[in-house]
């Protein structure tokens, strides 16, 4: 396929990302503890004490536009995205997303199209 860009014709052959497959909470950070604690693997808690606001990354590998984040049951807000091409082939194949809200210890859940992806207990 040839696009046209700044008068410049470009060929374009990079087939679009598969649907997702790997979902992941990644990292968690909070006012109460002010570091990225890596809460990813099979780690199903915080091991910090968190609170105030809160704040996490989320790594979605594969496509999908029905990523939520929720904290004790309600919606994080998204506040950043970053692409990201995995095996250097040209092609974005996962993205890294940035989430805020606030509220004591509760449960955080990745949920894509309604299905629960991860859970964090947050501390």
């Amino acid at each position: 396929m040839a696009l046209m860009l700044f008068g410049l014709v470009c060929n374009v052959s990079a087939a679009p990302a598969p649907a997702a497959y790997f979902w992941e909470i990644e990292y968690i950070g909070s006012t109460d503890y002010p570091y990225w604690e890596d809460v990813f693997g099979s780690q199903t808690s915080t091991v910090q004490n968190h609170g105030g606001t809160v704040e996490a990354t989320i790594i979605v590998v594969g496509y999908s536009s029905n990523i939520v984040l929720t904290y004790n049951g309600s919606p994080m807000s998204l506040y950043g995205v970053q692409d990201m091409d995995l095996d250097g082939d040209g092609t974005i194949d996962a993205w890294r997303y940035y989430y805020i809200s606030s509220g004591p210890s509760g449960y955080m859940q990745l949920i894509d199209s309604g299905v629960v992806k991860d859970t964090m207990f947050v501390q």
